[in-house]
């Protein structure tokens, strides 16, 4: 038992720094989250930046304490005599001689602009401007469907890690030698479902967890374990596919077979929710507290590197 175990250990972290040395691999890790990340950077810094402070247009003949409380508010002015023309061009926010607001627009800024204006005349009554503005929940269910959509493609990531790590090693002549040491048929196979799993598991916690700091994901620890049962299964299916194929057999084959399974565990989970949000990949689009689906997720490891086994991984 001692040995079985120490030669899983050791197998399972040979594949796991095989796939680390692969660029391929550390690139598929790493592009979807940088490229969610940076995107999200990238919008808020344009928007910054070409958002800038709001222009009001002040009349001429406005009074002179117009423009200080505007630019106080944050506001920047510009001077004109045409009240309409600049606001529905969308030049200028809006148009104002201190009593009088012509808006093209309304938000939060239009909302801040009539308060600053206001509270200078001692008005007892104040807009609010505070529910315009998009409040966690709102954030955190949009982090969500980030997160949803990349967990499809980490989804995929699995079955080809699953697949391809079996497929490659059999070719190369590597599964073979493996089957030769006296282990249990099973274990090459569940060696590498499990680094890739691990390897996949860890990066998509680092993943929600990127997202959730910069943007809110509602339930993030729900969608960590959704996300970890996913890849889990996902890998699984890809060990099971395999068989006695390898890549010079026909790589398409096989990711046919296991794509369509995804795409019927997601099916099949959406016609029947209440099962559906207790099985991996499903659970994703349906919510849940995400523990069952992972516990589901990792049991399928085994079975498939049994089945690996039984299909051909001894002769």
């Amino acid at each position: 038992m001692r040995r079985s175990a120490s030669a899983l250990a050791g197998l399972t972290y040979a594949h796991a720094l095989s796939l680390l040395r692969e660029a391929l691999v550390r690139r598929s890790l790493g592009w979807p989250v940088a490229l969610v990340i940076g995107t999200l950077l990238a919008v808020v810094a344009v928007t910054t930046v070409r958002r800038g402070n709001p222009t009001v247009l002040v009349l001429d003949g406005a009074p002179a304490w117009v423009e200080p409380t505007l630019h106080d508010a944050g506001f920047a002015t510009v001077r004109g005599s045409d009240p309409v023309g600049p606001v529905q061009r969308e030049v200028v926010l809006a148009s104002t001689d201190g009593h009088q607001l012509n808006l093209g627009r309304g938000g939060p800024d239009a909302g801040r602009l009539e308060i600053a204006l206001r509270r200078h005349h001692g008005s007892t009554w104040l807009p609010d401007v505070e529910g315009s503005l998009p409040d966690l929940r709102t954030t955190e269910i949009g982090g969500r469907r980030i997160c949803r959509l990349l967990g499809g493609l980490y989804a995929l990531y699995g079955a080809v890690f699953g697949l391809g790590a079996l497929a490659r090693d059999r070719d190369e002549g590597t599964l073979d030698a493996e089957l030769t040491l006296p282990i249990g048929s099973w274990m090459p196979a569940f060696a590498r479902w499990l680094a890739a799993s691990l390897l996949l598991g860890l990066s998509w916690a680092v993943a929600v967890g990127m997202i959730d700091a910069l943007l809110g994901v509602r339930d993030a620890g729900a969608m960590v374990r959704d996300g970890i049962g996913a890849t889990a299964a996902a890998a699984a299916l890809g060990v099971a596919a395999v068989g006695r194929a390898g890549l010079k057999a026909s790589f398409s084959g096989p990711f046919t077979a296991v794509a369509a399974g995804i795409a019927g565990i997601v099916a099949f989970g959406t016609t029947w929710p209440g099962w559906g949000r207790h099985l991996p990949i499903a659970s994703m689009v349906l919510g849940g507290d995400g523990w069952s689906p992972m516990f589901v997720g990792w049991a399928l490891g085994p079975l498939a590197a049994v089945l690996f086994a039984w299909r051909g991984g001894r002769t």
